[in-house]
């Protein structure tokens, strides 16, 4: 469906007698725009090609010593993105169907985009628990993942690309189901704070049972700083975070389809076991 489209759908919806006592068939055809405008987000094309400044490219199979502009001589990082200073009016591209476990710091008057064909590119602020090992504790159905975390926290382990989902607990005896998950940090119950995950994954070795296994970490996906402005975020997927994004003020600052899930857990409250989400 067109924008147009299914913006007059929209209106004729706000037109419909009685608003405030809303019927079966009002709910019927709201959850049918909420569908259509789904598709609408997943399936826009656009991008936010720089028309006066510099297109800078970026793709997984690119190189940091390249100079950036173009396809052919694109970026392979989001650390050599976030280490370059820009001019405002430039455009950062993700190169479609690629994913990055990285993190944008977002400057002033830069816009970030996708360019080429397929699914967005995707942004994930975690750690990908497929590489790495996983080691059986002496506990049965324990698994320890051998790697300490920089993060302060992490607040969720996402298996299959959203399929299933971890709970967090706040000690390894607390974790009586499958896909428990304890981090052994400064805000567990223990004074073991080695800073490792415990999974409890009763089927096995964890990357013998799943495809996919994210583990989300502290932080925004897309960080901006206090006196950010003129900022454009367009048609990235952006997922696995304490939150999408971070601004303490700001102006014009703009998302546009773009497809955003699974942030929070981390712990921002010691005392209260308070998280984000």
């Amino acid at each position: 469906m067109e924008q147009t489209q299914y913006l007059k759908k929209f209106d004729e919806l706000l037109k419909t007698p009685n608003f405030t006592t809303a019927d079966d068939e009002f709910y019927s055809r709201l959850d049918g725009l909420v569908g259509d405008l789904k598709d609408i987000i997943y399936n826009n094309t656009d991008d936010l090609r720089s028309k006066n400044g510099v297109n800078y490219y970026v793709s997984n199979d690119g190189n940091d010593d390249a100079d950036g502009k173009s396809p052919q001589t694109a970026w392979k990082t989001l650390a050599k993105v976030n280490s370059y200073t820009f001019n405002a009016g430039d455009a950062v591209l993700l190169r479609r169907g690629d994913t990055w476990y990285e993190n944008i710091n977002a400057q002033n008057g830069v816009s970030y985009s996708a360019y080429g064909t397929g699914a967005k590119p995707r942004v994930f602020k975690a750690y990908n628990a497929m590489q790495g090992t996983w080691v059986l504790t002496d506990t049965p159905n324990i698994w320890r993942y051998e790697q300490t975390f920089d993060d302060t926290d992490i607040g969720n382990v996402v298996f299959n690309d959203g399929a299933f989902c971890g709970q967090r607990k706040f000690s390894v005896e607390d974790m009586t189901e499958n896909l428990d998950f304890f981090i052994s940090n400064q805000y567990a119950k223990v004074a073991d704070t080695e800073n490792k995950l415990y999974l409890r994954c009763e089927a096995g070795n964890p990357q013998d049972v799943f495809s996919q296994i994210d583990i989300s970490r502290a932080g925004s996906i897309i960080l901006i700083a206090g006196d950010g402005h003129d900022i454009a975020v367009n048609n990235l997927e952006l997922r696995y975070a304490q939150d999408i994004a971070f601004m303490q003020g700001g102006k014009n600052i703009s998302f546009s389809y773009c497809v955003c899930g699974w942030t929070g857990g981390t712990v921002f409250d010691n005392e209260a076991k308070a998280r984000y989400g």
